[in-house]
């Protein structure tokens, strides 16, 4: 199978176990170990970050929708407000480098985040909160 379009941008999972090749018009995801394609996900495309831990993903959807998804799953973990997109982590989680409307670059120190969340009784490490389930967008303040 082609691929999906022109691919100048890969990156390697965590572990080392998997590779993805985001293009425009989706993304791959290769196994390292057989070198097989194992996944498309054609509704997503670059940025496309794994997260260090590897059991989530930092996907883009068009220009202005993004989230993290659990890696195996798909599910939608946290949803970011329409126009912020996720452009690189550091290899410890502790930062989130994010694009606001292409204009100016937020920094988030995910841990901080993370207790604000927690303090609304939120968090994407528990599993799915009640608003990402609902498809509730949820803002950091």
């Amino acid at each position: 199978m082609p691929a999906l379009g022109t691919i100048n941008f890969f990156e390697f999972s965590p572990a080392g176990d998997e590779v993805s090749l985001p293009s425009s018009r989706g993304v791959e995801l290769w196994s390292t170990a057989p070198w097989e394609r194992t996944r498309v996900l054609t509704n997503f495309s670059r940025p496309f970050l794994y997260a260090p831990d590897g059991r989530g993903l930092w996907l883009t959807n068009g220009l202005r929708e993004a989230g993290l998804y659990d890696a195996r799953t798909l599910d939608p973990r946290l949803l970011l407000p329409t126009g912020m997109l996720p452009l690189a982590i550091t290899r410890d989680g502790r930062h989130l480098a994010m694009s606001i409307y292409g204009q100016r670059l937020q920094v988030w120190v995910l841990a901080a985040v993370r207790e604000q969340f927690r303090g609304l009784g939120l968090n994407w490490s528990d599993g799915l909160s009640a608003s990402a389930r609902s498809g509730i967008t949820v803002e950091p303040r």
